[in-house]
């Protein structure tokens, strides 16, 4: 068994843990994203930032997860790379 790529604590104390290709939060809601919403692409990085944002760095762009939508961006959204390794979040969010 390997380790997960990911692991973050979002304001609300919940953990979202990434797997190679899917996401898990505990404890769950009722509200929470499908736990594919990697959609097949490998998870590579995550970060709760401070105002509730999940985001989610894959092997194909990078999701935005927030408590009512999910969003994909890519290169065409002005990514430098579809493959986002790492994520961190500025002193000011």
């Amino acid at each position: 068994m390997s380790l997960p790529p990911a692991i973050c604590q979002t304001p609300d104390d919940r953990i979202w843990i990434a797997h190679d290709n899917r996401i898990d939060v505990q404890p769950r809601d009722a509200g929470d994203p499908d736990p594919s919403i990697a959609n097949g692409t490998a998870v590579r990085a995550m970060l709760c930032a401070v105002s509730g944002q999940v985001w989610v760095g894959t092997s194909n762009g990078l999701l935005e997860v927030t408590a009512n939508r999910i969003r994909r961006m890519t290169m065409a959204d002005g990514l430098a790379d579809s493959v986002v390794i790492s994520l961190a979040q500025s002193r000011d969010g």
